[in-house]
């Protein structure tokens, strides 16, 4: 299949789930989070805030933030875009919905160079066993881990089921460190 036929496949199939059983699998995921990647007071963590379907890290990330961790989430700052922003504590209170439905910082929150960031977890629609993710299309996050300091952890956050043997993937492609999901952490050979 080429990416958007798995676009396609994987987005239907996430939207089978009922909102019980995601939320189940989210909050098992977050504790998986939280006891395979111990957190330190001042370590700056990015995450995302899910949309169409995606882990909810919510819990995990209030863990971190009671930790001392800082949490950053992405704003899109224009086409194929985002950039990293700090949302003072408690950061559910720093974001609001923006562009496409995305809930995105706001207010307090501030911006931070991609290199402070120590740890990015990574949305995906799929990934695969070579540690490739399959995003919406819009090399949003192609083209900012790049951008991340050299020993910063990238680690994919999916449903189990959205992990697959192989998909297609360019050279601009960034492979990942890792890959969360509701059975544990595996980590790239």
């Amino acid at each position: 299949m080429d990416k958007q036929a798995w676009r396609n496949e994987m987005s239907a199939l996430r939207r089978q789930f009922c909102p019980v059983h995601r939320a189940e699998l989210s909050a098992a995921l977050c504790q998986n989070l939280i006891t395979a990647l111990p957190s330190s007071p001042g370590q700056r963590v990015m995450a995302y805030l899910p949309i169409r379907g995606e882990v909810d890290l919510s819990a995990g990330l209030c863990f971190y933030e009671e930790q001392g961790v800082e949490i950053v989430l992405p704003k899109v700052m224009g086409a194929g875009r985002i950039e990293p922003f700090f949302c003072p504590p408690p950061w559910q209170q720093h974001v609001q919905a923006a562009s496409y439905g995305i809930r995105e910082p706001m207010g307090k929150a501030r911006q931070v160079e991609p290199e402070s960031i120590e740890l990015v977890l990574v949305p995906g629609l799929a990934f695969d066993r070579e540690f490739y993710r399959l995003g919406y299309g819009g090399g949003y996050y192609d083209r900012f881990l790049p951008r991340l300091r050299p020993g910063a952890l990238k680690i994919g956050v999916a449903f189990s089921f959205q992990v697959v043997e192989f998909l297609p993937h360019d050279a601009h492609d960034a492979s990942l460190d890792a890959l969360l999901t509701e059975q544990g952490l595996v980590w790239r050979q």
